[in-house]
């Protein structure tokens, strides 16, 4: 694989190698993913490991797939650029750089993250099936306000809940 323009080589063919050490039992993907994960196979080139430069592997059936720390701001970590398995080169996706639409709960109801939900996803998101205590109260006073100077406290929210 290239991560920006340096080559790095991670020889898994078992063939070459024999089925022993971190190969002894590998029977799927996953296993591999493992191995690679874990720092069981160092790159030929650098003896850098799948950690040391910001990957991550995940197997599952006759998939794999490689994601990469690389963020274009603040990353310590460089992008990776191309990459191939058994010969068959990978498809590198870009990033998605926009918003997710992801909101953190508490237990008890207390949003730390995300957009704040209507009356009726309150209703049918604050349950015990969905993992909240049995005296869970959805709350949003912690989240995080735009100008990030301190939170929200959304007083027409809190009424529409009580009424």
């Amino acid at each position: 694989m290239t991560i920006q323009n340096e080559q790095f080589v991670f020889s898994v063919d078992r063939n070459s190698l024999g089925a022993t050490g971190v190969f002894a039992g590998l029977k799927s993907n996953n296993d591999l993913a493992d191995v690679l994960n874990s720092g069981g196979i160092l790159s030929n080139t650098s003896l850098k490991s799948f950690k040391d430069l910001g990957l991550r592997a995940v197997g599952s059936g006759a998939s794999f797939v490689i994601s990469s720390a690389s963020q274009p701001v603040n990353s310590s970590f460089s992008k990776l650029a191309s990459g191939s398995m058994g010969g068959v080169g990978g498809i590198l996706v870009p990033q998605d750089s926009g918003p997710a639409d992801m909101s953190v709960f508490t237990r008890e109801g207390v949003q730390i993250s995300g957009k704040i939900l209507s009356q009726d996803e309150v209703k049918n998101l604050i349950t015990t099936e969905n993992g909240f205590s049995s005296e869970a109260k959805y709350t949003a006073n912690y989240l995080p306000t735009l100008s990030n100077k301190g939170f929200s406290v959304p007083m027409l929210l809190e009424k529409l809940l009580r009424d």
